[in-house]
């Protein structure tokens, strides 16, 4: 589940259990792999993104025109970040 992350497992075992409860996600088991797992939004799901989206877009824009900096500078910064701090 975390090979795309850097988060820790643990907490993306927990991210994705709550976005399951919420009837956003649904995982089923890699049979060929069985300590991975594949994961799909349900419509549900996309639909919540849908709304979402937008909102989280407009932040990233300000952002970005605040701070005068590229969005791949913003990024390499806040990747900084999480090593330091990780």
């Amino acid at each position: 589940m975390g090979l795309y992350s850097a988060m820790h497992k643990t907490k993306v075992s927990r991210a994705v259990r709550a976005l399951e409860q919420r009837r956003w996600l649904r995982r089923e088991t890699n049979m060929a792999n069985r300590r991975e797992e594949f994961l799909w939004l349900t419509a549900r799901g996309k639909q919540a993104f849908r709304e979402i989206a937008p909102a989280l877009q407009m932040f990233e824009n300000a952002l970005v025109e605040r701070t005068g900096h590229s969005r791949a500078d913003i990024l390499a910064t806040l990747d900084a970040i999480e090593r330091a701090i990780g």
